[in-house]
């Protein structure tokens, strides 16, 4: 059975994220507990709260 691969590394801001998806291989990680999300926008000019649901959701 393959390791499980490596913990995600804690990114703190959407910089690192962005430095992180660019330049790693992202096959070394285990990413088994990800779950697809849904979200929604809204039109420019308006203001509004994103919420999660534990479902996974966004409304």
């Amino acid at each position: 059975m393959p390791s499980p691969g490596k913990a995600l590394p804690p990114l703190r801001t959407d910089d690192e994220a962005e430095h992180f998806v660019d330049t790693a291989d992202l096959s070394e990680y285990d990413l088994s507990d990800f779950r697809p999300m849904q979200f929604e926008f809204s039109k420019p000019g308006t203001s509004d709260i994103l919420r999660t649901h534990a479902s996974g959701t966004v409304r």
